[in-house]
């Protein structure tokens, strides 16, 4: 039988560093994430010869490209790859016994000020989608929006905050979610992703599941959200509600009380209306879609990833469809496994 085999190639600034690191390599670690922050990656090192402190000592803010390549993973003489893209290296832990060196790098998305650089700007008479793609071009990255719903502003407040921050405090507001990758920013609704096939289908017996772990949450979850708001100029209260389908879901209402959207004041009753329940759909999701998560350790698949969806199966009550929000590969002695952080998708809205 052929041995499977997983391992890592890394190029420091544009140079081929695999063979020079290999020695020293005990664990990678590639964090592919769609929780409104960044994919990152970590390097670990062991150092008993001291070079990772002195002369193999690296550069803050040197580009890391990393692949990771898998062999005779599914099928004998099979070389699949994950390509996890390139980060920059943005913090070096040095600890011990034993002497161990720790690189990590963030998504190259996340350079040139838009990570850390505060600003206070006004933006008038301009969509979400293009407030996304102005902070995507002043970091020089490319920018992707997924969503049918592209809110629109009269006028909007950055106040005192870093481009990405406010990017993400939007993004939430309207109910959508940042995702910081390889030279990209991606701002998408879940549903489009949640709405695709699963990618595999994982049984409870599988010799693959190595461990797991799922919660059942009943506090909080809400079976109808009533939003209300008033119209500044008429002074008349609108108010929009969802209710979902679910039975298991409690049977509290949430009700929360908003401020008008720019350019509500001047619409019709109907727009009003219709953006009150939106809102309200949009918060019982937000509430509710924890309801049910799970972790798993599974052996190492280059198809998990944020943003992919699993049909689950065996475990009866938790039975379903899930959604990745964080899917870390790691890579080490011992082989490559896979840790996904997942919630089971909502039914009915």
């Amino acid at each position: 039988m052929i041995a499977r085999r997983a391992r890592v190639i890394l190029e420091y600034n544009g140079i081929d560093a695999t063979e020079d690191i290999s020695g020293s390599l005990i664990g990678f670690i590639y964090n592919d994430s769609a929780k409104n922050e960044a994919d990152d990656i970590e390097i670990i090192l062991e150092d008993r010869e001291g070079l990772w402190r002195g002369a193999f000592f690296p550069e803050k803010g040197a580009s890391i490209k990393s692949t990771i390549i898998i062999e005779n993973w599914e099928v004998p003489g099979r070389v699949e790859t994950l390509p996890c893209g390139t980060f920059e290296l943005d913090e070096i832990e040095y600890k011990g016994p034993p002497d161990t060196a720790s690189l990590k790098g963030l998504a190259v998305s996340l350079k040139g000020g838009i990570k850390d650089t505060k600003k206070s700007k006004t933006w008038a008479s301009i969509a979400l989608s293009k407030i996304g793609a102005a902070i995507a071009m002043a970091g020089g990255v490319k920018f992707w929006f997924i969503s049918d719903y592209d809110h629109m502003y009269d006028t909007v407040q950055q106040n005192q905050e870093s481009d990405l921050s406010f990017l993400v405090r939007l993004a939430k507001e309207q109910g959508l979610t940042v995702k910081a990758t390889d030279s990209k920013i991606i701002l998408f609704d879940e549903r489009k992703f949640e709405e695709k096939p699963a990618v595999r289908r994982i049984m409870r017996n599988d010799d693959d599941v190595l461990s797991y772990n799922f919660k059942n949450k009943t506090s909080e979850t809400y079976k109808q959200a009533e939003v209300n708001y008033t119209d500044s100029k008429s002074n008349e209260t609108i108010v929009g509600a969802k209710e979902t389908v679910v039975k298991a879901l409690s049977g509290e209402t949430l009700k929360i009380n908003i401020r008008p959207a720019a350019g509500m004041e001047g619409a019709t009753a109907e727009m009003k209306e219709q953006y009150a329940k939106r809102m309200a759909e949009k918060l019982l999701r937000m509430k509710n879609k924890y309801e049910i998560v799970a972790n798993m350790t599974l052996v190492g698949d280059p198809n998990l990833l944020a943003g992919v969806t699993l049909e689950v199966m065996g475990w009866d009550a938790f039975d379903g469809t899930y959604y990745i929000e964080k899917a870390s590969h790691k890579v080490s002695s011992s082989g490559y496994v896979v840790d996904v952080e997942m919630r089971r998708i909502l039914e009915g809205y």
